[in-house]
């Protein structure tokens, strides 16, 4: 969207960053926010460039039996306590919703957070890795979104399409069938915190407001075996082409969404993502979260290199099926998480830049409607709440 009085260009993750930012000086004003609200104005939080995005998968489905809507608060209200009232938590949304996994639709949670620079999220995957345990779930992931010019060693590509106004569950099912048929079998919906007024809790929304997707190399060798090859391979030549064709087929799926008249805006993206399979749990949900994986420069990432990754992921799925030659452990090693999340991750590894095809988004004059976002007054005044939201 561009505004031609001002002679500049806003694209709907602008426009909800801009609204927060507004809201966050009301709050402060009448002295209702959390220390990290105090104070700031837009202008300044925007020159800091410290705020980060945080986004996280995770389901209690357990195959086509969908749990009961009083199930789905319970679980809901564990992830909300594992980030309300934290400081360095600017505004989060965790709303039931629902998302494809190895080509199932389910019932799942769309989570995504705007943090500090300082933000440790070790509750935060505790609490997701117990749900996981205890719900008999393969997989959760939680990623950081990368900025726009930012590379990292474990960067994978996604696609977020935003659309036009509210779209109900039968049209947000024509567009998920479009995507399926390009080969993209994992996405979550995002939901519009208004539609919980007046719901039983827990229950799932009518209508949604954006699609995520990412490519998870971790869940594809999880269910496809001629991933599981290629990217267990060690081989980095073959690691780099595989990702590549993901990066080719995610900016595919771009450039055919923006065709669809319900969608306002379409972009890749990247996430530097970690990613927690049942074997290993355990490590995650019991605190064992040690100080993190360190490249040999001494920083400490989010997630480890992509190539290691995909190595412990095999070693783990290798396991599973029985030993395999000293390799058959399941490697329980958590994975980094003690960087500061906004930081910059810095120059990649040459042999692991992400490779990017450009961050491909394109919206349509006249499509956006901005909501403005307030903070709910509960805990620590950073849920997003509903009961507040407005046009504008």
């Amino acid at each position: 969207m561009r505004n031609e009085l001002l002679k500049i260009s806003l694209t709907p993750p602008d426009l909800q960053a801009v609204a927060w930012f507004i809201e966050k000086e009301l709050w402060t004003k009448n002295n209702w926010t959390t220390k990290t609200g105090e104070g700031g104005s837009f202008e300044l939080e925007a020159d800091k460039s410290g705020i980060g995005r945080l986004i996280a998968r995770v389901s209690i489905q357990q195959g086509s039996d969908e749990p009961a809507d009083a199930e789905m608060s319970a679980a809901q209200q564990e992830i909300v306590a594992a980030v309300n009232g934290d400081d360095e938590v600017i505004a989060f949304r965790a709303e039931p919703t629902l998302g494809l996994y190895a080509d199932t639709i389910e019932r799942s949670f769309d989570v995504e957070i705007s943090t500090t620079r300082k933000f440790r999220p070790h509750k935060l995957v505790e609490t997701l890795a117990k749900l996981a345990r205890k719900h008999n779930q393969y997989d959760l992931f939680v990623s950081r979104v990368l900025q726009p010019n930012e590379v990292s060693p474990n960067a994978r590509p996604g696609v977020e399409i935003y659309l036009k106004t509210g779209t109900s569950e039968a049209r947000v099912r024509e567009i998920a069938d479009t995507i399926r048929k390009m080969g993209v079998d994992g996405f979550t919906l995002a939901v519009d915190p208004r539609e919980t007024l007046g719901k039983t809790p827990g229950s799932s929304p009518q209508r949604y407001i954006s699609l995520r997707i990412q490519y998870v190399p971790e869940i594809d060798m999880r269910w496809n075996d001629e991933a599981r090859e290629a990217l267990g391979s060690g081989d980095q030549e073959r690691i780099d082409a595989w990702m590549a064709e993901r990066r080719r087929q995610m900016y595919e799926v771009a450039r055919e969404i923006r065709r669809d008249d319900s969608v306002a805006y379409a972009t890749t993206v990247e996430y530097d993502t970690v990613v927690i399979g049942k074997e290993n749990y355990d490590a995650y949900a019991d605190g064992e979260l040690g100080e993190g994986h360190r490249v040999p420069e001494g920083e400490v990432w989010f997630g480890r290199p992509l190539r290691e990754g995909l190595a412990a992921a095999a070693r783990r799925y290798a396991g599973e099926r029985g030993p395999e030659s000293g390799a058959g452990v399941p490697d329980p090693r958590p994975i980094a998480l003690s960087r500061d999340l906004t930081e910059p991750a810095g120059p990649a590894r040459p042999a692991e830049s992400a490779v990017r095809p450009g961050a491909e988004g394109a919206g349509r004059d006249g499509s956006v409607r901005a909501a403005g976002v307030h903070f709910g007054k509960t805990g620590g005044l950073t849920k997003l709440s509903g009961a507040s939201f407005g046009l504008f």
